[in-house]
């Protein structure tokens, strides 16, 4: 996605936080060659916005990961510091 590719993936689990369907790729129901296969068609036959790919894949990039968790911490430790019962 980080090259504006369009993927597939399998409707489960954490694949369905990181592909939105239609928008960075194709959502499969089916872990069978068969389901996969409708779902490489249907990602030939879309047309699909290369940038909008991008930008969807840059919300999981590392730093901001890395930013994101520090943040959380940080929250945590100060609301600690405010009420060391919790």
């Amino acid at each position: 996605m980080s090259c504006g590719t369009p993927v597939i993936g399998l409707d489960r689990g954490g694949t369905t936080e990181t592909i939105i369907e239609g928008i960075s790729g194709v959502l499969v129901k089916q872990l069978t060659p068969d389901s996969f296969a409708a779902g490489i068609t249907r990602t030939l036959a879309s047309p699909f916005d290369t940038q909008a790919i991008r930008s969807h894949a840059l919300r999981f990039s590392q730093s901001r990961f890395i930013d994101t968790m520090r943040c959380c911490i940080e929250e945590t430790a100060h609301a600690q510091t405010l009420n060391p019962e919790w």
